[in-house]
């Protein structure tokens, strides 16, 4: 179902001006559907690149972020 684009639409405004540290509360969920579309997607990851310095929480959510992409991000495994 999320993969519909009507929910897509969705998602991206859900996740319009979102502040990326929210997903730290329950990393794996949000990002299950925070992941499903491409925009919102883009702006989550670069949000996770430009982290200037990684707390241990920080270095979870890269964590579950990787094994959600299947540890398929060079950017991000650097």
């Amino acid at each position: 179902m999320l993969d519909m684009d009507a929910n897509k639409r969705q998602i991206q405004q859900t996740f319009l001006g979102f502040d990326f540290n929210r997903v730290k509360e329950y990393p794996l969920p949000i990002m299950i559907v925070l992941l499903k579309e491409e925009t919102t997607a883009r702006q989550f990851k670069e949000f996770l690149l430009q982290k200037p310095s990684l707390t241990t929480r920080d270095v979870n959510l890269i964590l579950t972020y990787l094994c959600q992409v299947d540890f398929q991000d060079a950017e991000l495994l650097l």
